[in-house]
């Protein structure tokens, strides 16, 4: 059997149109999200090949 919809258990109609609102500018959003992504992943790349070229030059200088 069908459940029955009344007015006081039907969503308010403001809750279907909030929803929707993210939906139209996504696009810009994710661009905007992969490029920070990406910056980020430059900033981190970079900083971990650091910390690593300096943990080989600390531990060649240990053997020498």
């Amino acid at each position: 059997m069908a459940a029955v919809t009344t007015p006081a258990t039907a969503a308010p109609a403001a809750d279907a149109t909030t929803e929707a609102a993210p939906a139209a500018d996504a696009a810009g959003g994710a661009t905007a999200l992969r490029a920070g992504a990406l910056a980020l992943w430059g900033v981190v790349g970079t900083l971990l090949g650091y910390g690593i070229l300096q943990t080989a030059i600390k531990a060649s200088a240990l053997f020498s």
